[in-house]
């Protein structure tokens, strides 16, 4: 990770941060949900994106839906299911840049849910 991202991530309150301005429908990010943030974005993989997708950035804006809003070329299904009801991998995976892009926009309300919902898509 570089050495910007972590100044993002970090709790130094020398800067505003990347997950200030977060707010889901109880009141601010509490600590669990910001460090499962962290981990996707200091290491984004399949496991640490199945962890945080759904997480509300907004009252009603998942990381998954900024992360639509910022890439449209990201996937708007989720992975599914095998034969066995077990969950199948995610086919991709957003990296570093377009998860801090993510949520920044969405700290600062700029995700479009109506661009989102919309049914031709991004």
């Amino acid at each position: 990770m570089s050495d910007s991202t972590k100044l993002l991530i970090t709790e130094r309150r020398t800067k505003p941060r990347l997950l200030d301005g977060l707010a889901n429908c109880v009141g601010p990010l509490d600590q669990d949900l910001k460090r499962r943030l962290r981990a996707v974005v200091e290491n984004p993989t399949n496991a640490t994106w199945e962890d945080t997708y759904a997480i509300l950035l907004q009252p009603s804006v998942t990381l998954w839906m900024a992360v639509a809003h910022v890439d449209p070329t990201f996937p708007r299904k989720g992975p599914g299911s095998d034969a066995r009801g077990r969950r199948n991998p995610w086919p991709t995976v957003p990296d570093q840049l377009t998860l801090v892009r993510a949520i920044r926009a969405a700290a600062n309300g700029r995700v479009s849910l109506r661009r989102l919902l919309a049914p031709d898509g991004p």
